[in-house]
């Protein structure tokens, strides 16, 4: 997309050279030229959904955005709501084991994947 809609470049820094300054990866040179859609309004549906929805919804919403959406950075995105995703897990793992101070683990996240 940058060879298209950057004229003359010579090397891969000068496709990542946008607006006078030099980005670290041709996807961030990209995101400023608008050449790429960021993850700003899945973060937001995400974040709308986590604050009004069951954890199962959650799941379900991500799903569909990894699948269907294409997002850029399904991790990031994972890591941010990952605890929305599997707070449903953890009351259970708390209940089963009579303890309220439980906290996350990586296999209850696993468990939210």
């Amino acid at each position: 997309m940058l060879l298209v809609n950057v004229s003359g470049p010579t090397s891969f820094q000068q496709l990542r050279f946008v607006n006078g300054v030099t980005h670290a990866t041709v996807c961030s040179a990209c995101q400023t030229l608008k050449l790429l859609e960021n993850d700003r309004h899945w973060d937001v549906c995400i974040n709308d959904t986590s604050n009004t929805s069951h954890p199962n919804q959650i799941h379900a919403l991500f799903a569909i955005i990894l699948t269907a959406c294409s997002p850029s950075s399904p991790t990031e995105l994972w890591e941010k709501y990952k605890s929305h995703m599997a707070v449903d897990i953890i009351r259970l793992i708390r209940k089963e084991n009579s303890n309220v101070n439980m906290d996350f683990t990586a296999k209850i996240y696993n468990e939210g994947v």
